[in-house]
C-alpha cells in the first residue's frame, strides 16, 4: 500500500489526504478510501494500474515487490507508448 501512496505523491505532486489528522487518515485508509486516480495525463496508464493494484484491500492481492521492479524495469518507450 505504502509504494502506491509514494508513487502517486510523486506523480500527483500532492498529499494524499491534505485536510485529515494523521489519526482520521489511517480510520479513512481502512475504511478503502483512496486518493484519487486518474493521475494528470502525463501519467502513463502502466503507472496508474500499480498504483491501483497496491491499493488492493486485501493485501495479497497486491504486487509482490519483484513485479514492481519487473514493471518499474521497463524501459520507458514501452512505458509510454
Amino acid at each position: 500500500y505504502s509504494f502506491g501512496v509514494v508513487v502517486w505523491e510523486i506523480f500527483s505532486r500532492e498529499l494524499p489526504f491534505p485536510d485529515s489528522l494523521p489519526i482520521k487518515q489511517r480510520e479513512m485508509i481502512i475504511a478503502g478510501i483512496r486518493p484519487i486516480v486518474p493521475l494528470p495525463p502525463q501519467c502513463p496508464s502502466v503507472i496508474n494500474r500499480l498504483i491501483e493494484a497496491c491499493w488492493q484491500s486485501d493485501s495479497n492481492a497486491r504486487p509482490p515487490l519483484d513485479r514492481v521492479e519487473k514493471i518499474l524495469s521497463t524501459p520507458i518507450e514501452q512505458i509510454l507508448a
